[in-house]
């Protein structure tokens, strides 16, 4: 599933992106990744939803 272009480019996503890579990368703290990447991960699955 592809994220539409809105998201994909929005400031947030972008951070909650870099911060996923600096942890897979380094062994960052995951807390911090986690926090991006969860209200996007909702915005997604309520558009699978409907």
């Amino acid at each position: 599933m592809e994220l539409p272009k809105a998201e994909h480019s929005a400031p947030e996503w972008q951070a909650a992106t870099e911060a996923l890579i600096l942890v897979a990368e380094s062994g960052g703290p995951t807390m911090l990744a986690r926090i991006g990447v969860i209200p996007i991960a909702k915005v997604i699955i309520g558009a699978c939803a409907s």
